[in-house]
């Protein structure tokens, strides 16, 4: 398995293929850039990572951040845990969608931990817009 950085050349609609999320979209990082944040794509066999760059202020340090992902694999949290120390980014926070059925175990290893602050809820309602509104 080769993962690689994806670079701004790439053709969105391929990008888009390998997406499984929106916020995971080529044009979400798009409009991400557009606020001023660095943006990178990551591709780990026929999954892709959008990961924004989040400056800590007076600092040389930034905050990794890849909301709604599938989650990682063990070979790219190494790799991205490499390129942060070479990136000056002290941690990469990982959101993955993932059902309640979805389990995940972390590496045995102090560099990765769950997180006390997740900015997304670890559930979400779906409404089927389909059905008509005498029936909701």
């Amino acid at each position: 398995m080769s993962i690689h950085i994806v670079d701004d050349t790439t053709n969105p609609d391929l990008f888009n293929q390998k997406a499984n999320h929106p916020l995971q979209s080529y044009e979400w990082g798009e409009a991400r850039r557009k606020t001023g944040l660095t943006i990178l794509r990551f591709e780990d066999g026929s999954d892709v990572f959008t990961m924004t760059i989040h400056p800590i202020p007076y600092t040389p340090y930034n905050i990794g951040y890849i909301p709604r992902s599938v989650m990682p694999s063990v070979e790219l949290l190494t790799y991205l845990t490499d390129w942060g120390r070479d990136n000056t980014v002290i941690f990469i926070k990982f959101e993955p969608y993932i059902t309640k059925t979805e389990q995940y175990v972390l590496p045995d290893t102090p560099s990765f931990n769950l997180s006390s602050h997740p900015l997304f809820p670890s559930w979400t309602q779906m409404i089927d817009l389909d059905k008509p509104e005498k029936n909701c």
